[in-house]
């Protein structure tokens, strides 16, 4: 979810993917240098209410348990870093829970998955 300084939507987004999705959403909003008061963006967006800030916003997003990228650059590390983890996080509930083929799988697929992240790092 990208999203954009002020107004509310961001935050009523987050709210309704924490109560209705299942999937994860990363997100990322533009605007951490705009200055309060200062007009920005395509639709003339201001920073005028609480809440209102990039920085506010990605909180916001935060609590509501998504993954949020601190810059546009980072966007792409930051979503291979959260599948890395869920992969891991997979990886151990398989190892616990299947056999052994299905863990070994997953293994090798870690192991890609690992190398790519280092690089892109």
């Amino acid at each position: 979810m990208i999203g954009e300084i002020g107004g509310p939507q961001e935050a009523e987004a987050a709210a309704w993917i924490k109560s209705h999705m299942t999937k994860p959403v990363v997100g990322y909003v533009a605007g951490l240098t705009a200055p309060k008061g200062r007009r920005m963006g395509h639709a003339g967006a201001i920073i005028s209410a609480s809440g209102d800030s990039a920085a506010e916003k990605s909180e916001i997003m935060k609590s509501y348990g998504l993954t949020v990228a601190p810059s546009p650059s980072e966007l792409g590390s930051t979503i291979a870093k959260f599948w890395l983890i869920s992969a891991l996080i997979l990886h151990v509930e398989m190892r616990d829970r299947k056999g052994i083929a299905q863990f070994k799988e997953l293994e090798h697929a870690l192991e890609k998955g690992e190398q790519l992240f280092r690089i892109m790092l």
